[in-house]
């Protein structure tokens, strides 16, 4: 089972984003184009991140090394919550 990209993305996508880059530009908020481009660029790393996902679920080695990154960064924002890892 692969990522469908094509007709059903792109109406979820306008069903998404149109409503929200309709209201900015009503409101005259300045933020239509802004909006797309955000909506767009989260699809395409949500996209990366499932690819990703894909590729370490697919080995034991790698789910267990991915499992202990996850772990210690979040041990480490939990203790320390500044830096690069914290939001």
């Amino acid at each position: 089972m692969g990522i469908a990209i094509g007709p059903p993305l792109a109406a979820a996508l306008v069903v998404a984003l149109g409503p929200a880059a309709a209201v900015g530009a009503a409101a005259q908020l300045g933020t239509s184009w802004r909006t797309v481009a955000a909506g767009l660029r989260a699809v395409v790393q949500l996209a990366a991140v499932a690819l990703l996902i894909g590729a370490i679920v697919g080995s034991v080695w790698w789910s267990a090394l991915f499992v202990a990154v996850v772990v210690v960064v979040a041990a480490r924002t939990a203790l320390h919550p500044s830096g690069w890892w914290a939001a």
